[in-house]
């Protein structure tokens, strides 16, 4: 009866980890329909404004919301692995929350009509997501943090999935999501995260498999 308990246990927790998150990204919903949000011209009229922007780029900026769950799809048999990659991104979400209620900033976006499928998808989400509280990108932190988890796991992984990564974090930039610097705020809590909950199994790698 005590291993069966342990066993429903363990899976419990699995589940558990995945409310946590769907919590914290409702709990970031909220805030950002809350904020007044702060607009940083000086953001807007530097790097971001010379790139151009790009529709065919919305397809990597959706790419992002099956590339989140990356990490906890290979973990899945391992609940030590998973437990750490499950923490890392809620870890991310509660400090950007937290920046975004100190912090709202405000993006300048241009006016983009349905005029074909891409502007199609790409009105949408503007109208889905409000331009309030883009520093740091959870686009780009997110997805950082499991390229570095993947490439932890297996080199080959972190190869694979490295150019989907890529476009991902373009793609904030040429949809006018983001901001340059909630980008590079977005690559700098990716890394930061990954480093507290992973460099110190960077000697013992576990096996994504084991249990």
């Amino acid at each position: 009866m005590g291993k069966n308990l342990f066993f429903n246990f363990r899976k419990a927790e699995k589940l558990w980890l995945l409310v946590l998150i769907c919590l914290l990204f409702y709990i970031n919903s909220v805030v950002i329909k809350i904020s007044p949000g702060l607009s940083w011209t000086f953001f807007s009229n530097s790097l971001t404004n010379k790139a151009p922007f790009l529709e065919i780029f919305v397809i990597p900026y959706n790419l992002y919301f099956l590339f989140l769950f990356l990490p906890l799809f290979f973990t899945w048999n391992n609940i030590k692995l998973y437990r750490r990659c499950a923490l890392a991104i809620s870890l991310i979400l509660l400090l950007s929350n937290i920046i975004y209620i100190l912090m709202p900033i405000k993006i300048i976006r241009p006016d983009v009509q349905p005029t074909n499928f891409l502007t199609s998808i790409v009105h949408f989400i503007y109208r889905l997501d409000p331009p309030f509280n883009t520093l740091p990108s959870l686009h780009v932190s997110i997805t950082v943090l499991n390229l570095l988890i993947l490439s932890f796991f297996k080199k080959k992984l972190g190869m694979i999935f490295f150019i989907p990564a890529l476009l991902i974090i373009l793609s904030t930039i040429f949809i006018k999501q983001h901001y340059f610097a909630d980008v590079m705020a977005g690559i700098f809590l990716g890394a930061a995260v990954y480093y507290f909950f992973f460099t110190n199994l960077a000697t013992k790698k576990p096996s994504v498999s084991s249990s």
